[in-house]
């Protein structure tokens, strides 16, 4: 049951994003800035959700996965949680036997699980070691591995730490993350309005919807410090970014899944915008291309790699045995600034990354 706080933080947010829609329709001329037209198309798909009452917006988990626009479908993962009636049952099926892997060598810190927001919600997954198990929890398990065994998690939340995540999506990450490291860490998380309501909506019903910010048109400049110091998570729009600054401020920019869907221009202009923001990491898991996309002709990691020193290049792939002759397999890019005088500090614990299921040696 929503309490008063998180309805109002959901009618703000509501009203918030119809403001950066008109925002966006009558001021913003950049095209960088637009959907691209594969992403245009699948938002129409799921623009009914913001009519909801806020009622039915406590289930905004239950929306998603329809037809991968915006996470994994979850009726199998549903299902599958009713035939395991303990944690041996559970660990016979392929889905808790990758999550299994995954977690390993983590601290049980860092193990995720999806928040069991309502009776609903807690049943889409499978019940392992005290854990909702399900697809999308276990795509973030293996960056969340990534992340801690690279480095650029674990140690980089002992001091204030800003991540910013590009194209959220429904917010899963960003909340696993929340859970994981210290208080003094601080989310930005950069999308699309259409897309920004959903991870604002689903940040608001999970944590406390007053550490929620949500971008509005007269915040022409944002002080992230200022910011900072009464919330957590702070949502922007992706045409209000350049409102951050251009101070390097980022410990780590995170992207998963969505250099992909856009345009070449706007996977540049971000690539170039955090080479001048980002002093930590950027850390990217990325096809080189999406089959469905026309609008990006070159390759996510070749465009990366103008602005950011990192790999791991072709040779590191073919060494692992990973194939990489159809452009849409996955592949990592880790790198740091050009600006950068030196690659910023990361306490690494294994160069073993995750990619697709497979594991691969990134040196460095």
């Amino acid at each position: 049951m929503l309490d008063l706080d998180q309805k109002a933080k959901i009618e703000e947010i509501r009203m918030s994003i119809s403001e950066m829609l008109s925002f966006r329709e009558d001021k913003v001329v950049s095209p960088v800035f637009q959907p691209s037209a594969f992403w245009q198309k699948m938002s129409r798909y799921l623009s009914y959700i913001r009519k909801l009452p806020a009622e039915d917006l406590e289930n905004i988990r239950c929306h998603i996965g329809m037809g991968f626009f915006i996470g994994n479908p979850w009726d199998r993962d549903f299902y599958m949680g009713f035939q395991a009636k303990n944690d041996a049952e559970a660990a016979e099926f392929p889905l808790i036997q990758k999550y299994a892997r995954y977690v390993s060598d983590l601290p049980e810190q860092y193990w995720c699980s999806e928040p069991a927001t309502n009776d609903l919600v807690a049943d889409i997954g499978v019940k392992f070691k005290g854990k909702i198990v399900n697809s999308d929890i276990v795509k973030e398990q293996a960056c969340i591995r990534n992340l801690y065994n690279l480095g650029l998690i674990g140690g980089v939340g002992k001091k204030s730490s800003l991540l910013l995540e590009l194209g959220p999506g429904y917010g899963q990450l960003t909340f696993q993350l929340s859970r994981m490291l210290e208080k003094n860490c601080r989310f930005v998380c950069v999308d699309y309005p259409e897309t920004l309501f959903w991870s604002a909506t689903f940040l608001a019903i999970n944590t406390d919807p007053r550490e929620v910010y949500v971008w509005k048109s007269t915040d022409k400049e944002i002080d992230l410090a200022e910011l900072s110091k009464q919330y957590r998570f702070i949502m922007i729009p992706n045409f209000a970014i350049t409102a951050l600054g251009d101070s390097p401020i980022f410990d780590v920019v995170i992207n998963q899944n969505s250099f992909q869907e856009m345009t070449e221009d706007q996977v540049e202009y971000y690539a170039k915008y955090f080479m001048q923001t980002t002093r930590g990491w950027l850390y990217s898991y990325n096809a080189s291309k999406q089959f469905m996309n026309l609008e990006l002709k070159r390759y996510v990691h070749e465009i990366l790699g103008d602005y950011f020193i990192g790999g791991p290049d072709d040779a590191h792939y073919k060494k692992s045995g990973i194939d990489l002759s159809n452009v849409e397999s996955k592949r990592i890019f880790l790198g740091y600034s050009k600006v950068l005088n030196s690659p910023p500090r990361r306490e690494c614990r294994s160069n073993t990354a995750w990619i697709s299921d497979k594991p691969m040696q990134i040196e460095g």
